[in-house]
């Protein structure tokens, strides 16, 4: 670094240029592809890499006379760009851009070292941290080795070498069931490092660290899922897309498996609107609120990665027609250019910072860099022959599917429906269950009135979570709900994990669930008196789906409301802004009246109207029955729920001990409007 100076750093200024270029399909929707993330040189939430002034990377600069200094830059897209060979490109092969990364990376590497050498444990990197710089320093070395006399390969190399050692000594550890989905991270960092390092013995520890955190139950779930909060969260999205890298590589079969299974879960729990927006179930969600169509760091390059692993994510990469092809080119050099224009938006300024550990973001356009020769041909014969590019409810004839013994999704003519049986938590851990669970109905849906049933998650992450307990009768999940005259809450979707059996056969399918309901978890220091016992039924006809929940007490707590609750989805508000909210009506004497907050009486169902569509809830005997306040998602969706609350105590509001068990059964089937 030392003998390296401000000229060696200085490129040459220009923008791109399109430029006509003789090429096969494949080649120019691979470019597309680059065209969904080029290099991020600018633009918010990244650096101003190429345009910061080239002093800022000499020796002289970085050591300040108070700290040591880093340039406001990231050594991933300066690489990119001097690796993408357009001839519209003047980046293209530029050593000032190769160096600057080079110094970048240097830098953090010497830091580091010094770092985790420390005694301030709060300062050093967690696991995911650290295996996202081990991911940088292994991504960058292929596009600087050549510029660097063999003394320094070999010193990189050691220091490389020292925190790919560090992270396989440290492993994947249970250490907490709300991050062990971040194991993804250090895996995709140690699969770019081994070979890098070309050491057989580290490859074979990499490779054991990577089939932990890809197979084994307390990382992956076989249903499909990387665990977060103990269950199915959207941050298994971040999980996957730093996952990409590692399955893409090609090296490990089961990396791919599980890849290919989040997105064939993912798919099936994604219900489309009749308006085209993407909905789906997220009650069972630990910490955030959105569903799996919606899961964090959904960028668009991440979908196509996913879809050059597995045809199960062809649903969520929509194939370009020709001309939008054709214009990749135009529009990867498009977007380069406004981000070295747009200096304002980098973050901290342009100006150097005093060096501290920042981990990397998601990083480079995987599904461009690990392009799979052949790919294009084979989407192209997909679409023309198949049905993988719809979502699983939209494609003809029908099916039941389940995944492990967590979720079950069906779908006939009329309707499609998802039931939930797995955790909302790891084994032994009901202190960290913040999902909502307990075996649940999570979505009714037909084509023509989109997810008229959907249960959706609150999230302990969200401020609403702290005022849940007061909200208890509106949280948004298929659950029995109740309260003591002393005011203790239960509720079965407190239910770590209930019993569970499901079996199918041909298109039907019968599923039970039974457990023990638990005070709610905001209140667990209030716990009942005696014992509530549930179970459930889940059964398949013809026209939709039976419902029976049996409920039982041995007598010692003085019950004041106890329901059963209907979750109706009413909208999401920010991407259905104009559309009418579900209406809710309740059929008594043969007629529809609205549903209302106060008890109708002798109700014999429920009619859900959206859209050009209906669902109608019919119960076995009329039944009391009313609405629960509005919930309004304010966190990281704007769903908009209203439950429907149908009495099971039917004792006239009068608190009183059960001494005999309740039963409601109820058939929930497409409707005329």
């Amino acid at each position: 670094m030392a003998t390296l100076k401000e000229a060696d750093f200085q490129p040459v200024h220009k923008d791109l240029t399109v430029v006509p270029v003789e090429a096969d399909a494949e080649a120019k929707f691979r470019t597309w592809i680059l065209s969904l993330a080029p290099p991020s040189v600018g633009r918010k939430r990244n650096h101003s890499s190429v345009m910061i002034k080239a002093s800022q990377f000499t020796l002289d600069s970085i050591e300040g006379p108070t700290a040591i200094m880093r340039p406001p830059a990231n050594p991933e897209p300066l690489v990119d760009l001097a690796d993408w060979n357009y001839p519209g490109n003047p980046y293209f092969d530029s050593r000032p851009l190769r160096l600057r990364a080079f110094v970048l990376v240097a830098l953090d590497m010497v830091m580091l070292d010094k770092l985790l050498d420390s005694p301030d444990e709060e300062a050093k990197p967690n696991q995911d941290h650290l295996g996202a710089e081990i991911g940088r320093l292994a991504y960058v070395y292929p596009g600087l080795q050549s510029l660097l006399p063999a003394e320094v390969r070999d010193a990189y190399l050691v220091g490389l070498k020292k925190l790919v050692r560090r992270a396989l000594d440290h492993g994947p550890k249970a250490l907490s069931l709300r991050t062990q989905g971040m194991f993804t991270w250090p895996v995709s960092g140690l699969a770019l490092a081994a070979p890098v390092l070309n050491d057989a013995g580290v490859t074979k520890e990499v490779e054991a660290y990577a089939r932990t955190v890809f197979a084994n139950e307390e990382f992956f779930r076989p249903a499909g899922y990387f665990v977060n909060g103990g269950t199915l969260d959207s941050f298994n999205g971040i999980s996957t897309c730093v996952a990409m890298p590692a399955a893409l590589l090609g090296k490990w079969p089961f990396a791919r498996d599980a890849v290919a299974r989040v997105y064939c879960l993912r798919a099936h729990l994604t219900l489309p609107e009749p308006d085209g927006v993407l909905v789906g179930p997220s009650h069972m969600a630990a910490l955030t609120s959105t569903e799996p169509a919606h899961d964090q760091w959904d960028f668009r390059e991440r979908a196509w990665a996913a879809a050059l692993i597995s045809d199960e994510a062809a649903c969520f990469a929509r194939m370009p027609d020709e001309a939008e092809i054709a214009r990749g080119a135009a529009a990867t050099v498009g977007e380069i250019n406004a981000q070295l224009h747009e200096l304002s938006w980098a973050p901290g300024g342009l100006d150097p910072a005093p060096w501290k550990f920042q981990a990397p973001g998601p990083g480079s356009n995987g599904a461009y860099h690990y392009y799979p020769a052949g790919y294009y041909a084979r989407r192209i014969a997909l679409e023309q022959h198949g049905e993988m590019n719809r979502m699983p409810v939209l494609r003809q004839g029908s099916f039941v599917r389940t995944f492990e013994d967590e979720f079950l999704v069906a779908k006939r003519a009329s309707h499609a429906a998802i039931i939930h049986t797995g955790p909302i938590a790891g084994a032994g851990k009901s202190d960290v269950a913040y999902g909502f669970g307990g075996g649940a109905l999570s979505a009714f849906w037909t084509e023509a009135s989109g997810s008229v049933l959907l249960g959706r998650g609150v999230g302990s992450w969200s401020p609403q979570y702290k005022m849940s307990l007061e909200a208890w009768r509106s949280l948004p999940s298929h659950a029995i709900l109740g309260a003591t005259a002393d005011n203790v809450v239960f509720t079965s979707a407190h239910i770590v994990k209930p019993e569970t059996n499901v079996a199918s056969s041909g298109g039907s399918y019968l599923v039970t669930v039974r457990g023990t309901l638990p005070t709610f978890r905001h209140a667990s220091d209030r716990p009942l008196s005696g014992v509530v016992e549930y179970s459930r039924k889940f059964e398949s006809t013809a026209r939709g789906l039976s419902v029976t929940t049996n409920i039982s007490t041995d007598g010692k707590d003085t019950i004041a409301e106890l329901y059963e609750a209907l979750p109706v989805f009413l909208r999401e508000a920010s991407r259905q802004a104009k559309a009418t909210p579900t209406t809710i009506e309740f059929q008594v004497d043969g007629k529809w009246t609205p549903g209302t907050d106060s008890f109708t009486e002798k109700v014999t169902a429920v009619r859900l109207t959206r859209f050009a569509g209906a669902v109608e809830v019919g119960f076995d005997r009329p039944r009391r029955v009313k609405l629960a306040p509005i919930w309004n998602d304010t966190y990281m969706s704007h769903a908009a729920c209203r439950n429907v609350l149908v009495d099971l105590l039917e004792n006239g509001d009068r608190p009183a001990a059960i001494r005999n068990p309740r039963q409601l059964a109820y058939h929930i089937e497409a409707a005329a409007k």
